[in-house]
């Protein structure tokens, strides 16, 4: 098991590859104890860079935008699709409590826009995941009030 001990609030890694495939968790720690993260699985997939600096071969997909952010009493989540199928969409709170339950949604191949009502969540930090066909993707927002 490789550990590596971050003290930002937000961690990257440079130069993966698909070796750095597998599972991933994060421990936050302070004078008041320990949390752990539910643990999540990264596959990560190669691309090749062209002129410019853009990128060709990566696949836009899943939860690419919370609207507003930050939110109130509710928020959009602007999912992109490459294939009409159906996904499950659950909110989680930063450490990993189920705050809206999966629910299943119908999408058509591009853009949907989905209403998410979380006027009965606390101001904090949220996960919207999105789950289709195995493939996970996520996408963070804050409540403010």
């Amino acid at each position: 098991m490789l550990f590596r001990s971050v003290s930002q609030s937000r961690y990257s890694m440079g130069n993966a590859n698909a070796l750095d495939s597998g599972s991933y968790w994060c421990v936050i720690s302070d004078q008041c104890g320990e949390i752990k993260s539910d643990t999540m699985k990264v596959r990560l997939i190669p691309v090749s860079v062209e002129d410019e600096g853009s990128i060709t071969g990566a696949i836009t997909f899943g939860v690419q935008q919370i609207m507003p952010n930050p939110a109130n009493d509710l928020v959009n989540a602007r999912i992109m699709s490459v294939m009409p199928g159906e996904a499950m969409i659950e909110i989680h709170s930063i450490l990993g409590a189920t705050m809206i339950p999966a629910f299943k949604i119908s999408l058509d191949k591009g853009y949907t826009d989905i209403p998410i009502n979380i006027e009965h969540l606390a101001p904090g930090t949220y996960l919207c995941t999105m789950n289709m066909n195995g493939k996970v993707s996520t996408h963070t927002f804050t409540i403010v009030r």
